[in-house]
């Protein structure tokens, strides 16, 4: 199996997944029976011992509590990260209303593009492991990743994890950050990641950046979508506010909550935009 086997896996479940069938409220919501969520994902590749991997345990990027492919398995040989687009439909929406407000089309894409990622990891992992092969999916690994983040008092580091799905992508040769937090793809910054473990040798991709915000222009776009104001060219994110914000749509979206504004109606949403 090749990364190009699994770039037309991922194909292939885009075409029959990517028009997804309502639910009767959310049809009610949207106006639609049936509505285009996401766009074709972006796969990538990366050796597990890729030094790059162990340099995110430094405290300045993510910390110690950082686990590596290597420690997620032994005889880890590649690290795949998948990243699926929002649609230009919920890009549009998500950009087109109120600066304070979340678009319903950007808080559904969010809920169903779960479901999709997660039939797509099945399919990938299931046609890995019957070629002989392991894979773990840190995502699905809930009680190691809480206790990588959990002190010996109990308490728990905020706004961090054991393993950072757009670090791992950067990695990954997927994109480099943006002053917001987020990684600006060939397919652009809004969307979701996942990423896999895996002893099957797979072609690492050749990395296109060297530096992690080389596609950003500081701009100041992002920061000024934020409705929480939690973006700024000088400092970056501030990630209290940005969370207190994203939580405050519960209210009128819950259980689903979510924003990403300051990945929407920017120049990097739908790509890298021309560096300095």
């Amino acid at each position: 199996m090749t990364k190009a086997d699994i770039i037309l896996t991922a194909e292939n479940m885009f075409e029959d997944y990517h028009i997804s069938a309502l639910s009767q409220e959310i049809s009610a919501l949207l106006g639609t029976k049936e509505y285009c969520f996401f766009a074709s994902p972006l796969i990538g590749v990366a050796a597990a011992d890729d030094p790059l991997f162990e340099t995110l345990k430094e405290p300045h990027i993510i910390g110690g509590h950082f686990i590596t492919p290597q420690q997620w398995m032994e005889n880890a040989k590649s690290v795949v990260s998948i990243f699926v687009p929002y649609s230009d439909a919920v890009k549009k929406a998500n950009s087109s209303c109120p600066k304070d407000e979340v678009a319903p089309e950007y808080i559904y894409a969010k809920n169903y593009a779960v479901p999709f990622l997660e039939a797509l990891e099945d399919k990938i992992v299931n046609a890995i492991k019957a070629k002989g092969y392991s894979v773990v999916v840190p995502s699905k690994e809930a009680e190691r990743m809480k206790a990588a983040t959990t002190a010996a008092d109990g308490s728990r580091l905020k706004y961090t994890s054991g393993w950072s799905e757009r670090h791992i992508a950067y990695v990954c040769d997927m994109g480099s950050f943006g002053i917001s937090g987020g990684l600006i793809t060939p397919k652009g910054s809004a969307g979701r990641f996942t990423s896999f473990v895996t002893d099957m040798p797979l072609a690492a991709d050749q990395r296109s950046y060297s530096t992690p915000y080389e596609h950003c222009t500081l701009c100041g776009a992002c920061a000024a979508r934020c409705p929480a104001g939690a973006i700024t060219v000088e400092n970056g994110k501030d990630k209290a506010k940005c969370s207190a914000f994203v939580n405050s749509t519960k209210e009128k979206f819950s259980p689903l909550y979510g924003c990403a504004k300051c990945q929407c109606g920017v120049p990097c949403a739908n790509g890298a935009p021309k560096t300095k």
